[in-house]
């Protein structure tokens, strides 16, 4: 049995459930998270701060610093903050993606959620200009397990490499058996062979490269196949366009000698003394 005054407790508080919602409200809330598909872009929006989570500081300031989608610096509280583009932050996720993946986290997640701080103010006859809303980006990194070199086979038939040299290009060397398989070092590996080549006689040198990455086993199986080309020497050495230097003047700066085996970084410091002269717009070899 209800006690006198009961029942109009109750509808007090029915009658504040059911009140009509503000003007203009469609039901939605339109603060909150969510995700760029449920983001409705038309506003306008600002970006009010973008973060990135599941990364070290060091790693998540780089890639923070490649974003296009940026908030307003903290020395800068008197600008206006910089206009939210969806279609930048689909790229921005896009990019970490393959950041990560040249990296050797090929199972890497990234998503994004938007948090909705305030929504857009239209113009009015009050304020003509209106207000933009204001979004909140966080950006959700996992890494995962990374890809790492599972087997490194190196061909170097085509051309003999003394013992020193092997030593040489092993120092150091940014690829290996058990460790993370990189983009960078793949390409630096390469890049390794080939330049000790060029400085060893072989004008033509070039690698070839192959890599073949097993995501569902973690492992990649990288292999380089070093073609010298035809050993070559210097010889004669002719001077162009000179006007009024001597050319003894440029002839004085040339690092390399004829009949001494091609170095390819001979080149590199002749055409660097010369331009160190000053006395040429162009240096050209």
């Amino acid at each position: 049995m209800l006690r006198p005054g009961a029942g109009g407790a109750v509808g007090a508080l029915l009658l504040l459930l059911l009140a009509p919602a503000p003007a203009g409200a469609s039901g939605v809330d339109p603060r909150g998270v969510r995700t760029l598909a449920e983001f409705d872009p038309r506003g306008p929006w600002a970006v009010a701060g973008v973060s990135l989570e599941g990364l070290g500081w060091l790693q998540a300031w780089r890639l923070q610093a490649t974003l296009q989608t940026r908030a307003r610096p903290w020395w800068s509280f008197w600008s206006r903050q910089p206009p939210f583009e969806p279609a930048y932050l689909y790229g921005d996720l896009d990019a970490i993606r393959a950041r990560l993946q040249a990296g050797g986290h090929y199972e890497a997640r990234v998503e994004e959620s938007l948090e909705v701080l305030r929504p857009p103010v239209p113009p009015s006859a009050g304020d003509p200009e209106g207000r933009p809303g204001t979004v909140d980006v966080r950006i959700h990194v996992d890494p995962g397990p990374s890809v790492r070199v599972c087997s490194l086979f190196i061909d170097v038939s085509g051309v003999a490499l003394p013992e020193s040299a092997a030593a040489e290009i092993a120092k150091d060397f940014p690829i290996a058996v058990g460790e993370p398989f990189t983009r960078s070092g793949y390409e630096a590996a390469a890049e390794r062979y080939a330049l000790y080549l060029a400085r060893h006689g072989y004008p033509d040198a070039s690698v070839e490269r192959h890599a073949r990455v097993d995501v569902a086993r973690r492992c990649a199986e990288v292999a380089f196949r070093l073609a010298p080309g035809a050993f070559g020497v210097f010889g004669k050495t002719t001077i162009r366009g000179l006007e009024t230097v001597p050319e003894s003047l440029a002839r004085r700066e040339i690092e390399y000698r004829p009949g001494a085996p091609f170095d390819a970084e001979q080149l590199r410091a002749t055409q660097g003394r010369l331009r160190d002269t000053r006395l040429f717009s162009l240096v050209r070899i």
